[in-house]
């Protein structure tokens, strides 16, 4: 398989997450009292407080099917070396697609930038998150999930900044902090509003082992019901844009799983959508391809598998030398590889050929639930369970399941209690 691949799964899950490798040490430093500061996605400088939170029935609004959904940020502000009250780091990458449109490229001028002084001596800009990320981020949703399903459109929501502790901006269990947030009741500062999905960004999400992070976390299959929670995404604030992480977690969320990787058990389910919609079976890749899917790739790139990937079941087409010891990418690893592809990646897509037919299905039905009620068998906060193994109640009531993924390897999932949900009004 693909060095390029994004999603491998040894078992299906619904808290779905992508892995990177990452090695830096935490920032410790202090709490702050929560604070906020919410602001124009224009402007990184106004300011306003909250101020009293609506209902539940009040915070629904007047939403139609054929408004855009709308995506609201919620920014945790920390301690950043010797800057205090400070927005994650965002991507600087200029490499490939973001060469012209990435998000360095695009808010530099909008973002607050600064010059990182290394040990070594020599200097590279750092660039924190802001409005203008948020844009685009949203802006890629619409992009991403209109190759589907046009009248699928997104629009930002508020941005709002949050000091909230240091926890909230360096996080050291990402899994656990995904929990609080979705388990917030609607008085809190981070509540993920009905109808709307709502993007907690951090500056570092820890991994589940030492040096790794995560750069986004969510659960599988959360409608967008009148009467519950809306879905939410953890989401950390360095993901390049070409990368489309957000569009990946959100597609979770939609109710695509991975698309690459070992068969997994599961079932789009959900009685109430149209025919052809309601029950849509799920398959992984059959086969390499040319194409690169948002939920997974097994790109068949023109470099030899490394030996040490090939374990003996490598295809015997020709493929240029490829080694551990001197690695190129992309390469191809399984005896279904043809090494046909170029060297240089396609743009992210959801709609390749292979896949295009079944995440139009489930999309096309996780519009159709929008603004409606939630049926009796929801047993968390708006996540609807129905799809895995077609089995909607058995198992779920206090566990969800978790699966963190490397962007070359192979992840796991475990098994999870299911954090308490607050009480809404």
């Amino acid at each position: 398989m693909t060095g390029f691949r994004l999603a491998e799964l040894r078992a299906s899950g619904r808290l779905c997450t992508f892995l990177l490798a990452f090695s830096a040490a935490l920032l410790a430093a202090p709490c702050h009292a929560t604070a906020l500061r919410r602001t124009h996605p224009s402007s990184s400088s106004s300011s306003s407080s909250r101020g009293g939170v609506a209902s539940l029935a009040a915070l629904r609004g007047a939403a139609t099917r054929s408004d855009p959904i709308l995506v609201d940020f919620y920014v945790f502000l920390g301690t950043d070396g010797d800057a205090t009250n400070v927005a994650p780091r965002a991507s600087t990458n200029i490499g490939g697609f973001d060469n012209t449109t990435g998000f360095y490229r695009l808010c530099s001028e909008r973002c607050p930038v600064f010059t990182h002084v290394h040990e070594a001596g020599f200097t590279s800009p750092v660039m924190r998150f802001c409005g203008c990320i948020a844009e685009l981020l949203v802006e890629d949703l619409s992009h991403d999930f209109g190759a589907l399903e046009p009248e699928a459109t997104f629009a930002l929501g508020d941005y709002t900044e949050i000091a909230a502790g240091q926890d909230f901006f360096d996080v050291t269990d990402g899994h656990g902090l995904l929990h609080d947030l979705l388990s917030a009741a609607p008085d809190s500062t981070h509540y993920r509003r009905p109808g709307r999905l709502a993007v907690w960004v951090s500056n570092h999400i820890n991994g589940h082992t030492e040096g790794t992070m995560l750069a986004g976390t969510t659960l599988l299959d959360q409608p967008l019901y009148t009467d519950s929670p809306g879905p939410g995404v953890l989401l950390v604030g360095d993901v390049s844009r070409a990368g489309r992480r957000l569009s990946h977690e959100t597609g979770h969320v939609v109710g695509f799983h991975h698309v690459a990787g070992p068969a997994v058990d599961y079932t789009y389910n959900h009685p109430g959508c149209p025919a052809g919609t309601n029950f849509v079976p799920w398959h992984t890749m059959s086969k390499p391809s040319c194409e690169m899917n948002i939920m997974g790739s097994w790109y068949d790139g023109p470099y030899c598998c490394p030996s040490f990937l090939q374990l003996g079941h490598g295809s015997t087409i020709a493929c240029l030398p490829n080694s551990a010891t001197s690695l190129q990418t992309p390469y191809c690893c399984g005896s279904s590889c043809t090494h046909v592809c170029p060297a240089e990646l396609p743009g992210f897509t959801f709609a390749t050929q292979e896949h295009g037919t079944i995440l139009t299905n489930i999309l096309r039905c996780w519009l159709h639930l929008r603004g409606t009620a939630a049926p009796p068998n929801v047993p968390y906060g708006g996540v609807f369970f129905a799809g895995f193994g077609g089995n909607a109640t058995s198992g779920w009531n206090n566990s969800v399941m978790e699966c963190s993924d490397g962007v070359a390897e192979l992840g796991s999932c475990t098994w999870r209690t299911a954090p308490t949900l607050r009480a809404h009004s």
